[in-house]
């Protein structure tokens, strides 16, 4: 039904989606193990030199399926869902990128080789930059919206700035002093760019 399920929310029939589809069905969309935390980024959680980021499926069907929907690109880029679903696999795809490149950079680390840390902390965090710029490209994927819907909210100024707080502390913090950072995290653009990568950019 994956190809089906492409022709009806593109509105078009294409093999490539096609394709895409039906990889994402059988690996990121088939958790049948009781996996639990399922957003174990090492883009969102806090820098650390001994993160891991643990599947249940294998990263490379992602990278398969991302360049399945890149080469769609050409024939269905005008069409809005479409736009979302390939920014949506292309933030994953960098997300799985990111965690091989943070290895690499851990393992340079333990060599003590300054100048290879730097290039290889470079590699990093120009991925993470480029998520950011990706991300950046679709409404549906902006820190902004989520603030100003929170204080549009607001009918004075100490409300509006009240609204605005919660929405960042929920999505970063969650409570003042940090209780379960991170538990809301959102891969969108804004936060990407100038919380969490600034976030690496202060331990690196």
């Amino acid at each position: 039904w994956a190809s089906d399920y492409a022709w009806a929310r593109y509105g078009v029939k294409n093999v490539n989606t096609t394709m895409a589809w039906q990889i994402l069905l059988k690996s990121v969309y088939s958790c049948e193990d009781g996996f639990k935390d399922h957003c174990d980024s090492v883009v969102v959680k806090r820098p650390s030199i001994k993160k891991t980021q643990r599947h249940w499926y294998n990263p490379e069907d992602v990278l398969s399926a991302w360049d399945y929907f890149v080469s769609a690109s050409d024939a269905l880029g005008l069409i809005d869902s479409f736009r979302y679903d390939l920014v949506d696999i292309t933030r994953q795809a960098l997300q799985e990128k990111a965690y091989m490149y943070y290895q690499n950079l851990m393992e340079v680390y333990k060599t003590g080789d300054l100048t290879k840390f730097r290039d290889a902390a470079e590699t990093f965090q120009q991925t993470l930059t480029d998520m950011e710029r990706i991300l950046a490209t679709h409404q549906n994927f902006l820190l902004g919206p989520w603030i100003e819907d929170a204080k549009a909210l607001g009918t004075n100024d100490q409300e509006r700035s009240l609204y605005e707080f919660n929405a960042r502390n929920q999505i970063t913090l969650w409570g003042p002093d940090g209780e379960i950072a991170d538990y809301a995290n959102k891969q969108w653009s804004g936060l990407v760019a100038d919380y969490y990568g600034e976030r690496w950019a202060l331990m690196i």
